[in-house]
Formats: structure tokens, C-alpha cells, sequence
């Protein structure tokens, strides 16, 4: 009796097949208990050093074939077995043969994608899981697979119905344009504009002139270091775009790295200044840590912008 989903043979040749002895009737899990139980003692397998006797390999078949049960498969299961041509192969297929199930036999080339899409495709044939196939020839992907179906060719498959597609839908209104927005470039993705910097030039250089009328020459110095950093780190961070920002920031941890020369300076002072005496040990300690992280800053922020700069290039 054929399988459930199986094209049988054509009858001249079941018949012929039959009339020459080439077809005995049995399962082939019992030819290998009848070759066991003729010649026992005989090689059955032999793998590279490895041997193997009738009587032995039907016994390892027969410990498989009661795994296989264990894991659940049952008679009419189909199993997908992807193994070369080694003794696990024909343990695997004739334990397979004994509980009854059906073994698909995969190429060794195949990779996961066939694999999965057998998968799909024994998942969608057998969806009762009884064994029993359902060739739903509605289906496109099953349809464009059959060639064969209850004795009648059906391959080429028709051309597949494509759905109508809809009317293309009217244009909308055009709507308006939504305004730019104004302003500095880390929010608005632009930079300032011409009269926002004035403003702010002309609010900086009051304030810069009130400090300067009232405060002592030493502080003067220093608070214009201040705002010369304050006016460097506005025009290269947030007066650009945000794309830049890695780049520049990198480039802007180099440049401010000369504050490995106040460093130096703190760890000898000039020759020239003879009030200046040698620094005290914490003073000494803080001046060679600032030189090592100026160090990592100078060489790590123009690595980084090397690299960020390459992604650019053509």
C-alpha cells in the first residue's frame, strides 16, 4: 500500500519489480534482522579502522531505534537526517526504517536556509501532524513545488494571480513648509546666524570691559584665558552641526592639552624668575598627573579624529 502523499510506481513496473524478486515485501528495517540473524558473524559496515558485524550493527540500531522513541518520534514522522557517508548514517536510517518513520535525506551542502525552508515546507504539508499529507495545491509555494499529483503532472505551474493593484491615491494639499528654526547649530542642526553673533560679541565685550575697569591685573589674565575658551568651545561645538561633534570635540581635547606647558612650567619653573622656588611635593605630584592625562588627551583626541575623518573619504 503506498504512503499517504507518495506518487506510486507506474503498475508495469510494481508488477515487474515484483515478478524479478527485487521487491520482497518487508520493511527494510527487517532486512537488516534477517542479514543479522543469516550471518551474525559477518562485516556489515567497515569505516576507516572501525568494523562492524551484522549482529553488532543491528544491535546499535536497535538501542537508536528506542532513543528515537524516547525523543517521541512515532511511525509515519517524518525526519530530517543531514549526515555523511559514516556509521551513524546507516545506524540512524535503518532505527528510522524500525519505528516507521520517514527519513528525509538532506545533501551534505545544504545549509541552514534549505533547511529551514524543508522545514516550512513538511510543516505546511502535514499541519495534522499524523502523518497523513495535504497537498494544498491552493497554496502558491506548494502548488509551484508539485510536479506530480494523484498520477496526473501538473507541472508547469500557472502563472501566479498578482492582486490588482489599488488606484494610485489623489496628492494632498500641498501643505506649507514648515518654518527653519533660528538659533545655534547643536539644536536647530545650523549655525548661529550673522546678528546673533553680534549680540552676543557685543554683550561679551561689555561685560569683558566692566571686569577689566574693576578688577586686579592678576585676575585679568586669567579670566581672559576664560573667555577665549568659552568663545573656542562655542564656535567649534555648539556652533555646528551635530555631525561634527565627535571629530571636533576630539580635536578641541588636543588643542587644550597646552595646559601640559602650565604643568611644566609648575614642575620647573622659568630660569629667569628668581622669586619662583622649586614647588612642594603635593604641587609637584598634581603638576605629573596633569601631564599624563594631557598626554592621553593629546594623543587619544587626534587618533580619534583620524579615524573619524577617514569614515569620510572617498
Amino acid at each position: 500500500m503506498p504512503l499517504e502523499g507518495f506518487t506510486p510506481y507506474k503498475k508495469e513496473d510494481a508488477d515487474k519489480y515484483n515478478r524479478l524478486r527485487w521487491w520482497s515485501g518487508i520493511p527494510m528495517g527487517d532486512f537488516l534482522d534477517k542479514a543479522a540473524d543469516i550471518y551474525p558473524d559477518k562485516e556489515a559496515l567497515v569505516d576507516g579502522e572501525k568494523r562492524l558485524t551484522y549482529a553488532q550493527l543491528k544491535n546499535k540500531t536497535d538501542k537508536l531505534a528506542i532513543g528515537f522513541i524516547d525523543l517521541g518520534i512515532k511511525p509515519l514522522d517524518r525526519v530530517l537526517v543531514q549526515l555523511p557517508n559514516w556509521f551513524e548514517f546507516i545506524h540512524t536510517y535503518f532505527a528510522l526504517q524500525k519505528i516507521g518513520a520517514v527519513p528525509i535525506l538532506l545533501l551534505a551542502k545544504h545549509r541552514q536556509n534549505e533547511i529551514n525552508h524543508l522545514l516550512r515546507l513538511t510543516e505546511e504539508l502535514c499541519k495534522t501532524k499524523d502523518g497523513v499529507i495535504d497537498v494544498n495545491m491552493d497554496d502558491d509555494a506548494i502548488r509551484g513545488l508539485t510536479v506530480i499529483k494523484d498520477g496526473e503532472i501538473t507541472w508547469p505551474p500557472p502563472p501566479l494571480q498578482l492582486p490588482v493593484a489599488p488606484p494610485p491615491a489623489k496628492p494632498a494639499a500641498a501643505q506649507a513648509a514648515p518654518a527653519k528654526k533660528s538659533g545655534h547649530g547643536h539644536g536647530a542642526g545650523e549655525p548661529a546666524s550673522a546678528r546673533s553673533l553680534a549680540v552676543t560679541f557685543g554683550i561679551g565685550a561689555l561685560l569683558f570691559w566692566l571686569v577689566g575697569s574693576f578688577a586686579p591685573a592678576s585676575f585679568l589674565a586669567h579670566f581672559t584665558v576664560f573667555v577665549l575658551a568659552c568663545f573656542i568651545g562655542y564656535m567649534v561645538i555648539w556652533n555646528v552641526t551635530p555631525a561634527l561633534h565627535t571629530p571636533l570635540m576630539s580635536v578641541t581635547n588636543a588643542i587644550s592639552s597646552i595646559i601640559a606647558v602650565g604643568a611644566l612650567i609648575q614642575v620647573a619653573p622659568p630660569l629667569g624668575d628668581a622669586t619662583a622656588g622649586r614647588p612642594g611635593t603635593l604641587i609637584l605630584g598634581l603638576a605629573v598627573v596633569a601631564l599624563t592625562l594631557t598626554a592621553i588627551n593629546m594623543f587619544g583626541g587626534f587618533a580619534v579624529t583620524r579615524r573619524m575623518l577617514a569614515m569620510f573619504r572617498k
